[in-house]
């Protein structure tokens, strides 16, 4: 039995639809789950109809229309005449213009779990009625009702027990026994319950195919994607890049949570705690071997990455009476850190000051700082760019840092961070 998962950029039109059912076709022998995310950018543009329904509504219809028709073009091509997708596309239109018209919009939150997730659950009746018209029959299921989580809309944690009960009782017990053994579900979304969908946070497909993965006690995940592997480096910021062929879960997850993102932080764990092989390949070169990741570390230091954060912004957080940073403070900044939820991509303290990277963007960064700003003193930098290098050397430290001003550093045995202008 084994996962794979196409993203947004897969199967982002009609021929990248076409693209990914051959690769199903050739490469997916067996039991297979197939997770697919949103087509293209239309979680943003989803986001951008939420935005429009907490404002005042007036656009909203407007923008998830031209959302519909990006979707009814690409079936316009898939299928000569298919009246059940129609129907299946029609319907899912109702609930989300329902949405639109009659949110909650008193909870931004639950809202944007209400609304967002229609994203995956077009893309998915699509791939699921394409794959059907190429005689691949299948199973679509909605993965709102398998992945079990708690209520914390928008990044919403795993209820494991419940979740591995209902893989079992749903996709398990379908591949297991049925003829044509191959289902399709979503990426990214989850429930609480029958009422209450969650999502499992941004670019979260990847981490759904791993919890789908260890329910399924999976052979292998495969993740497709538009570049040939994992690669040492972005080539959006590095003309050289490297194929990192073989790399542990360890530096994997290493990589990921500095910033390396072709892979999702979180999707690591639950392989590694099943001891599940996940191969990241290439949708557009798909006969090449791509990146596997497992157990073995032989290969981990023999190539040195590289990761660029961008549009970070340096906070020092000190006590407004100059006395000494110490960990009731900590307790207190971090406990409102997790409130807020802001994530900290680099941290450093000194006998007054503790002084933090986040990402620009960060959602409610200002009303963090607005509520720390009432029992210290805040001061920050803006528009810098944090570096990290796993493996690193003297030689490649010094040509990437040349004519930079470095704010902060941290070195380790096999890291290199800093953050500079």
């Amino acid at each position: 039995m084994r996962v794979f998962k196409f993203g947004g950029a897969s199967v982002r039109d009609a021929e990248s639809v076409k693209n990914a059912v051959q690769i199903a076709r050739e490469e997916g022998s067996g039991p297979l789950l197939i997770v697919v995310s949103a087509m293209g950018k239309t979680t943003n543009a989803m986001e951008r109809v939420l935005f429009e329904v907490l404002k005042n509504r007036k656009n909203a219809r407007a923008i998830f229309k031209q959302i519909l028709d990006d979707h009814l073009e690409i079936i316009n091509a898939l299928f000569d005449s298919e009246v059940q997708i129609h129907n299946e596309i029609e319907s899912l239109s109702e609930q989300v213009y329902e949405i639109i018209d009659n949110g909650n919009t008193a909870k931004p939150d639950y809202l944007y779990d209400q609304l967002v997730p229609y994203g995956e659950l077009l893309s998915t009746k699509i791939f699921s009625e394409y794959l059907r018209s190429q005689k691949i029959d299948n199973q679509w299921f909605d993965a709102r009702e398998i992945i079990k989580t708690d209520y914390q809309y928008k990044s919403a944690n795993v209820d494991w027990k419940r979740t591995e009960i209902q893989v079992a009782n749903t996709i398990a017990q379908f591949l297991n026994n049925s003829a044509s053994p191959v289902a399709v579900t979503q990426g990214f979304i989850a429930g609480a319950d029958a009422l209450n969908p969650t999502t499992l946070g941004r670019e979260g497909s990847d981490y759904s195919a791993s919890i789908f993965a260890y329910a399924l006690q999976a052979q292998s995940v495969t993740i497709w994607k538009d570049v040939p592997g994992v690669l040492n480096a972005d080539p959006k910021n590095f003309k050289e890049t490297t194929l990192l062929n073989h790399i542990s879960y360890k530096e994997a997850i290493e990589l990921a949570y500095y910033g390396a993102s072709v892979i999702h932080p979180k999707t690591i764990q639950p392989l590694q705690n099943k001891k599940i092989p996940l191969y990241v390949r290439s949708f557009k070169n798909f006969s090449e071997p791509g990146t596997l990741i497992d157990s073995s570390n032989s290969n981990d230091d023999t190539v040195p990455s590289f990761i660029i954060r961008t549009d970070q912004r340096l906070v020092s957080i000190s006590t407004r009476d100059f006395s000494f940073i110490v960990e009731d403070h900590l307790s207190d900044i971090f406990e409102e850190f997790a409130r807020f939820r802001v994530k900290i991509n680099m941290m450093q303290n000194s006998a007054i000051n503790f002084s933090v990277s986040i990402d620009e963007n960060s959602f409610q960064l200002n009303e963090l700082i607005e509520e720390l700003s009432k029992r210290y003193q805040i001061l920050y930098n803006k528009g810098l760019e944090l570096l990290t290098i796993r493996h690193f050397n003297d030689e490649i430290f010094k040509k990437l840092t040349s004519n930079r001003k470095i704010l902060l550093e941290q070195k380790t045995r096999s890291t290199l961070r800093v953050l500079m202008r």
